[in-house]
């Protein structure tokens, strides 16, 4: 009986948060419209490795800014309305539509090498997003 319980404890101490390091992790809603719209968000930008005029570029950042402007104004489901990790997102959302703003401008200005660079720092600002709340992602 002793063996059990010290096997037992052993092994619910081992299956606590403590050593599951990704046990407090979000996982959003794959079916959620924020998660479709993000969704919608890379596809568009894997566009990039293709496009090959200022123009090109331009059209990719143009879908790039209609889908996050409409997550912007919604909550994602691992958030819970009127909390402050709401409005940090939001924050953060009006911050990355300034990036893809510029990097609108300097496409339509015809500057693609100027508006790709930006664009490459994206997916460092969705790491951050997403390791500020603790947000599971692929890489």
């Amino acid at each position: 009986m002793q063996k059990f319980v010290y096997t037992l404890s052993i092994v619910l101490l081992l299956s606590s948060p403590v050593f599951a390091p990704n046990s407090f992790a979000a996982f959003p809603d794959e079916d959620s419209v924020v998660s479709k719209n993000f969704k919608q968000v890379g596809r568009a930008l894997r566009g990039m490795r293709s496009a090959e005029t200022a123009e090109d570029v331009a059209k990719i950042l143009k879908k790039v800014k209609k889908f996050s402007s409409k997550n912007r104004d919604l909550i994602p489901t691992i958030m819970v309305e009127g909390t402050p990790q709401v409005g940090e997102y939001q924050k953060g959302m009006d911050e990355f539509l300034a990036q893809v703003d510029k990097a609108l401008a300097l496409a339509e200005a015809g500057d693609k090498d100027g508006a790709t660079a930006i664009v490459k720092k994206f997916r460092d600002i969705k790491k951050g997003a997403h390791d500020h709340f603790n947000v599971e992602w692929r890489k």
